[in-house]
């Protein structure tokens, strides 16, 4: 059965915050599945519908529509870090299978992805899309992750008619800045992106071609 869960929330400065705030490694494995969620969400810091990640997960048929995650106060200097539209800090392994973000709006500081905000272990996402999302922050701010320190695995995935937006530097249609992490991508796409408004080239994601060629 899908649920449509509706979360406002105007307060500062939270961490680990969501319709899930905190999945801790006390679960060895946990899923979330057939979820649509409506959130607004301000001053946060690992935020995101889930907040943090630290047990294995598998997430399955994800959708986000129509959604903010953001500062509820964009006149005030960002303060929130790790933020993404799913899941804002990943600090263990996960599954993403079958899931879109869509219409939606990504907000924060640093570390600012469509998906992921940080991610700290292996990610793999199958079949899923990011769809006319706008996300924004200072630095490091990507389609997918906005900083990946581990393993990345992209299988048809499609990135499209997003608008990537900073004011300092590491930006990427993929992923916003890599600190190490190795990619293998199978069949999977980028097409009508803007960074900074400038078009992006239209590619299709090759395990041989640097996130950067896109």
């Amino acid at each position: 059965m899908n649920a449509l869960v509706s979360l406002s929330v105007q307060c500062a400065y939270l961490w680990d915050f969501g319709m899930i705030g905190l999945q801790d490694s006390s679960s060895l494995y946990a899923e979330v599945v057939n979820m649509r969620v409506s959130v607004k969400i301000s001053d946060l810091s690992n935020g995101g519908c889930i907040g943090s990640i630290f047990g294995g997960q598998s997430a399955n048929n994800c959708s986000i529509q129509n959604t903010t995650v953001a500062q509820g106060n964009i006149s005030t200097s960002l303060t929130s870090n790790n933020v993404g539209g799913l899941i804002g800090n990943l600090l263990n392994n996960i599954s993403l299978f079958n899931s879109t973000i869509t219409k939606s709006i990504v907000s924060g500081a640093n570390y600012v992805g469509g998906f992921f905000g940080s991610q700290n272990q292996n990610t793999t996402v199958i079949d899923s899309m990011v769809d006319n999302v706008n996300i924004s922050g200072q630095s490091v701010i990507g389609g997918i992750i906005g900083v990946s320190w581990s393993k990345l695995y992209l299988t048809n995935v499609k990135i499209q008619f997003v608008r990537i937006q900073g004011a300092g530097s590491d930006f990427g249609v993929v992923i916003g800045q890599n600190q190490g992490g190795t990619f293998s991508f199978t069949n999977s796409i980028s097409l009508n992106n803007f960074v900074n408004g400038m078009l992006q080239k239209n590619c299709t994601l090759l395990n041989s071609q640097p996130v950067s060629g896109c």
